[in-house]
């Protein structure tokens, strides 16, 4: 199932990224696609608050992965852009990520190659002429997300 929503500015990004996280269930792969610029760290920050985490989100283009967790919740923010090869995942341990049981948020998926994700969530963040709006089609098999951002007006 498939949605596109136009967001007018970050803050409209950002409150999207609340809702939905707030409609997640269970550990999720979420896979943010994107321009540098196109609001994937204004997503993952509304995720992370959505799913009731206040933590200081960042971007960890540097440091590959920042962990944001509340009690018995925990979310992996990757960003894999500086991955030159999808072999330094293995190399880095990506897969002791993934036995976690926790959700993953990972901007520049693409690097991953065809890495066989599960419960996955593609959020395509699409630059339009106008700098702070935002196209953001958002695919998954879960209908239930769906519907739910429809209901909440979406």
């Amino acid at each position: 199932m498939k949605i596109t929503i136009k967001t007018e500015s970050p803050e409209a990004t950002r409150r999207l990224g609340v809702d939905f996280g707030s409609l997640l269930s269970g550990p999720h792969t979420v896979l943010l696609t994107g321009g540098m610029g196109a609001g994937k760290t204004a997503v993952t920050k509304g995720i992370v608050e959505g799913m009731g985490i206040f933590d200081d989100v960042s971007s960890p283009t540097y440091t590959l992965v920042n962990a944001y967790e509340d009690g018995d919740k925990k979310v992996y923010h990757f960003d894999l852009y500086r991955l030159g090869d999808p072999e330094e995942l293995y190399e880095m341990g990506f897969e002791d990520y993934l036995n976690e049981g926790c959700s993953l948020i990972i901007e520049w998926p693409q690097v991953a190659g065809d890495y066989p994700f599960a419960s996955k969530i593609i959020f395509a963040l699409d630059q339009t002429e106008k700098p702070e709006e935002r196209l953001i089609t958002i695919e998954t098999e879960e209908t239930a997300v769906i519907n739910g951002l429809k209901e909440l007006g979406w």
